[in-house]
């Protein structure tokens, strides 16, 4: 299977994964009114390459998971 890192793809965020985004953009010093905010579905949409770059550190072997079901969708 090939893969494009600039896909589009969603993820349903858990507690944790809601609390690592908000880390992030309490880093980057971003105004709340221009956090993300998650789509009808509860979904969060994110380039896979963002994806990465926002959640990546938390994952490791044994790490706590961040999505839903551990699921990543991809747009096709």
């Amino acid at each position: 299977m090939k893969c494009n890192i600039n896909i589009q793809v969603y993820v349903k965020l858990n507690t944790l994964g809601i609390n690592a985004l908000r880390e992030h953009y309490e880093s980057l010093k971003i105004p709340e009114r221009y956090w993300q905010e998650p789509e009808f579905d509860g979904t969060y949409k994110f380039a896979l390459w963002n994806l990465m770059q926002i959640f990546g550190s938390h994952f490791y072997i044994g790490g706590n998971q961040l999505f839903e079901n551990n699921e990543i969708i991809f747009v096709k």
